[in-house]
């Protein structure tokens, strides 16, 4: 009853403050004015801390009445939602949550003011059904103010964010407001020219660390003058804008040795013969370039001399520095291709067709909801060629159809919420270490193969400004999309049942090795498969899985070699050898560590505190103590034993695609029951003993060989060994067959042989599966010592 009166006192004060200044305002909010008859643009304004700017001004879609608030109009609902946005909030930026209740009782006691809110049903592909759970809390996040999610007893099926706008800011003379309101129809350029303008003022080092690093120093060839509307060469001095968009299947005007030279005359681009050839994305990437100031942009269609094969692929193997040197890069999220356009430019393309979503919680407490509800894939989202530029690219605009965002490497903002204050940083950054980091490498890989690609036989070249930029701290570069000094790891990649890529000219399919994870679509490395050289930062030092990752070891067992055609010339991968050495030279701890490195000890009681850290002579080398290094490059990282280090400041030599794969190895058969249809299958020899688990890359194989036989048997080659201790009871490693009941368990270390299940043709090799073989298995089979050549 206390509590009553006293929620009840606290509403009538706000009541009165509010109807004070009402009456002193003598009109209602601007925001909430008559929609003027034209578009209007605030002038551009800037936040406290001056790192995010405000967007435009923003004319409601609906007709929400401005009237006082009484007791009478009360809902509890409003209530509930008021006190949170009003709640403290810790120094992490979490506050107090609550729980609405069921979905159906919510939905029954909410106003006209708050129902709009809870009204998702339309929007969610799960769907929230009446006993769903509704709960609310009160954040200090990037995203908003509170946060209201919908659950189920399994599952959480929908977030919702909502973030305090300016206008209600304004009134209460506060300026930690998030909601931007903007005008439906128009980016607010002088918003994003200010976005802009403070990354390259404020941020420094942290939107510039890619560009400075020297895999990123190369220019592009060629630039579109924004002034004179033509192609012209580009100087290292000269600044620029990129782009980024989806070419789709049209017909659009291309750089080629044709019109190269007539190209570079002024106004050529708008000139009778190119002008109607010229796709409304670029056409608007221009216009906007040079309303934002900026004096040149670099589209790949026109800056790019697409038919001379030498220039296109240095170019091509050069994209990651030319989108990372670039001012900013313009995303073009969304159509499927070059004439979508960026809409909402005001007097150079159509109106944005969102609609802000505009809450006034009570009838007088505004709050934006942001966009973020919309989980559609965008075209552009989809696409292999799009990957490296979103990776590596420094800054973006990005425009959709209903909203535009901005996104550097220090900050992340819409043009109806800012995010000012936050860092953000995106998923998956590309780092771009000065070590060579193949746990990233396999997270950039998975994420590109997801994507789609018009032409197969571009699934390497998509890549290529990837792997670039990586050969500069990867040893020996890569070959068909895997790193040299990485080889017997990066064959191990998984197929999750993704298609085999064929190339559109039979000529050029032997360009996509069965080999390589490039030749099928989703094939790639799963998410615990790391390098068993690197301490990922996560791991707690001395704790058990740093124990864990410590333990799993993989053992290089042959030599590969390389060639462009099956016969031609080999060329062994050194790098791989290379690390080999590294390896067992870094287990004699009477042998001189290579240059730049460093021996760190740990050892202690890993449930205490009193682990300590002592220097190379003051330690004792026994099984007590866990070794580990460092290297002058990034002290900060910790690696289980040396690795080659490359100096970044050498050139990377220009590869060319050697698709042929040649060792000497083991050669074994084992059998596969047929029972089951499943591309997990297991390896048994012929007394039906248990052997080893096998992946098959296509989903169907088991069950096209199960309608001809009942058993088949695999031809098994070796190419690599692992192992790990029994006693381990969750490996740190990509686990395939340790949970099987008849893996063997005797003995302290669990040794296997890594296999790739072959077939051939006309001599040649190629991969149907990788799997692994208990070694003690495999050592009792009739091996046979052979050469093969893979493609």
């Amino acid at each position: 009853m206390v509590t009553s009166t006293r929620s009840t006192v606290r509403r009538k004060k706000r009541n009165e403050k509010t109807q004070k200044r009402r009456r002193v305002a003598n009109h209602p909010s601007p925001a909430y004015q008559a929609e003027p008859t034209g578009p209007t643009l605030s002038a551009p304004t800037t936040t406290v801390d001056g790192e995010i700017p405000e967007g435009p001004k923003f004319y409601p879609s609906e007709d929400i009445p401005d009237v006082p608030w009484t007791e009478s109009r009360s809902c509890s609902i409003c209530e509930k939602l008021e006190d949170m946005l009003m709640a403290a909030t810790n120094e992490d930026g979490f506050g107090p949550a609550i729980t609405l209740g069921r979905y159906e009782a919510v939905m029954n006691e909410v106003c006209t003011y708050c129902r709009p809110i809870f009204a998702l049903s339309s929007d969610v592909p799960t769907g929230i059904d009446a006993n769903d759970i509704i709960t609310v809390e009160r954040l200090d996040v990037a995203l908003g103010d509170i946060c209201i999610r919908f659950e189920s007893e399994r599952e959480i099926k929908e977030t919702l964010y909502l973030a305090r706008s300016r206008n209600y800011e304004e009134k209460h003379q506060c300026t930690s407001f998030k909601g931007l309101t903007l005008d439906q129809d128009w980016t607010n350029i002088d918003w994003l020219r200010d976005c802009i303008n403070n990354c390259f003022s404020k941020h420094g080092m942290e939107c510039e660390i890619r560009s400075s690093r020297p895999p990123l120093r190369i220019r592009p060839m060629w630039l579109i003058d924004i002034k004179h509307m033509c192609i012209t060469s580009a100087t290292n001095v000269m600044r620029y804008y990129a782009l980024s968009y989806v070419w789709g299947q049209t017909e659009m005007l291309q750089l080629t040795s044709t019109n190269v030279e007539q190209l570079q005359w002024k106004k050529s681009l708008i000139s009778s013969t190119y002008r109607n050839t010229l796709p409304d994305t670029i056409m608007h990437a221009i216009q906007l370039v040079q309303l934002l100031g900026g004096n040149y942009l670099w589209v790949d269609s026109l800056c790019i001399v697409q038919d001379d094969e030498s220039e296109a692929h240095q170019q091509i193997n050069s994209m990651a520095s030319i989108y990372a040197n670039a001012d900013v890069t313009i995303v073009a999220k969304e159509g499927k291709d070059a004439h979508h356009g960026l809409p909402g430019i005001k007097d150079v393309s159509p109106p944005r067709t969102g609609v802000q979503r505009v809450h006034r919680i009570a009838g007088r407490i505004e709050v934006i909801e942001p966009q973020l509800r919309v989980t559609r894939s965008f075209p552009w989202d989809t696409r292999g060629w799009t990957f490296q530029e979103d990776k590596l690219s420094t800054r973006k605009i990005i425009f959709t159809d209903t909203l535009v965002q901005w996104r550097c490497s220090y900050r992340w903002a819409e043009d109806y919420v800012t995010m000012s204050g936050w860092r953000v940083r995106e998923e998956q950054d590309f780092t771009c270490s000065a070590w060579p980091n193949f746990t990233e490498y396999c997270q950039l890989v998975y994420d590109y193969n997801q994507r789609a690609l018009t032409y197969a036989e571009d699934a390497l070249r998509a890549f290529a400004g990837v792997t670039t930029t990586l050969s500069y701290s990867f040893e020996g570069g890569f070959l068909a999309g895997l790193p040299e000094l990485f080889f017997d790891a990066a064959l191990l990649w998984d197929s999750f049942g993704g298609e085999r890529r064929k190339a559109s000219s039979p000529s050029e399919d032997h360009f996509l090795p069965s080999w390589t994870w490039a030749g099928r679509r989703n094939a790639g490395y799963r998410p615990n498969h790391v390098a068993d050289y690197h301490i990922p930062r996560f791991l707690e030092t001395g704790s058990s899985e740093w124990r864990m990752a410590r333990a799993y070891n993989l053992v290089s067992r042959v030599l590969w070699y390389s060639s462009e055609t099956p016969t031609g010339r080999k060329k062994l991968l050194e790098s791989n050898s290379l690390l080999e050495g590294y390896k067992r030279s870094s287990q004699d701890y009477t042998n001189p560590l290579p240059a730049g490195w460093s021996r760190c000890r740990f050892w202690g009681d890993t449930t205490s505190n009193s682990n300590v850290i002592k220097e190379p002579q003051d330690l004792r080398y026994d099984e007590d103590i866990e070794t580990y290094y460092t290297h002058v490059s990034d002290p900060a990282t910790r690696f289980w034993y040396p690795i080659p280090i490359r100096d970044q400041a050498t050139p990377v030599p220009m590869k060319t695609l050697e698709p042929f794969i040649h060792c000497r190895t083991q050669r074994g058969y084992l059998s596969v029951s047929l029972g089951l249809r499943t591309k997990n299958v297991i390896l048994r020899i012929d007394s039906g003993q248990w052997a080893g688990k096998l992946r098959l890359d296509e989903d169907h194989e088991i069950g096209t060989l199960a309608k001809e036989k009942d058993s088949v048997t695999f031809e098994l080659i070796l190419i690599s060994e692992g192992q790990v201790p029994n006693s381990m009871s969750s490996p740190y490693y990509p686990r395939l067959e340790w949970d099987h009941p008849e893996r063997p368990k005797e003995g302290r270390i669990y040794k296997w042989i890594n296999v790739l299940a072959i077939e051939w043709k006309d001599g040649i090799a190629y991969r149907k599966g990788l799997g692994r073989v208990a070694k003690s298995v495999w050592e009792t089979l009739e091996l046979e010592e052979i050469d093969v050549t893979l493609n």
